[in-house]
């Protein structure tokens, strides 16, 4: 989550970027930060927390482009954050240097053969899925409990 969402301030498409941003760290270096060792023992208040206070340290796995994309999108102020400026936009995120090399307009035409076709065996297979997702239990995110209300007097970096 966010941290916008976890203060329970107004927000808009900004979480999704930065939620691509814990993606891609997961994706590259094959760890969720807000997911592994005691961490994920922790109260859901305490996750929220941790999320609150998270500090992105670049990994020695990633590239610089990698690891400077990756800073930009866990910006924890919304505005600060890469492809939400008003004036630049879209068109910031898409110009970095991680993304060098794709042809924007071709990947939305869907020209572009991606580098690895996984093997499935129709639409419920989840051989590809990882079994800790599969057995986790869904959550939704609390309301009118007085969580969120909580974690919004968290500080405000």
């Amino acid at each position: 989550m966010a941290p916008e969402i976890i203060r329970d301030k107004k927000y808009t498409y900004s979480v999704d970027y930065y939620s691509l941003g814990v993606v891609i760290l997961e994706m590259l270096t094959g760890r969720n930060p807000f997911k592994h060792g005691q961490k994920s023992k922790m109260s859901y208040i305490d996750q929220m927390n941790f999320i609150l206070d998270f500090e992105f340290k670049p990994s020695k796995l990633l590239s610089k482009p990698a690891a400077d994309l990756i800073a930009r999108l866990l910006e924890k102020q919304p505005a600060q954050r890469i492809g939400c400026h008003k004036e630049k936009g879209v068109a910031e995120l898409k110009a970095h240097a991680f993304f060098a090399g794709i042809d924007w307009e071709q990947l939305y035409n869907k020209e572009v053969t991606p580098p690895y076709i996984p093997e499935i065996k129709g639409t419920r297979d989840t051989v590809n899925v990882d079994d800790e997702f599969l057995s986790e239990m869904p959550m939704e995110t609390p309301m009118d409990n007085g969580n969120l209300q909580l974690l919004a007097a968290h500080k405000t970096d």
